[in-house]
């Protein structure tokens, strides 16, 4: 639920899980993989900065902005 709406893939931006078993199962995995902890790392990271970065919201954010001040 925690990722809703985030256009994430498990496995590939992050690991989901909908159960505590589940979460631990991907912990464990996690501590067990270096190399997948590194890659989900810098996917992840990626993911936020293509997506989430000031340098992509503003302009949505300024866009929003002038069709209120047209709407009033």
């Amino acid at each position: 639920i925690g990722a809703q709406g985030l256009d994430v893939v498990s496995g590939e931006h992050c690991l989901l899980a909908d159960t505590a078993s589940g979460f631990a199962t991907a912990v464990q995995q996690l501590l067990a993989n270096p190399g997948q902890r590194q890659y989900l790392a810098e996917a992840g990271r990626a993911f936020v900065k293509s997506n989430f970065d000031w340098s992509v919201i503003v302009p949505h954010l300024v866009d929003v902005y002038r069709q209120i001040a047209e709407d009033a």
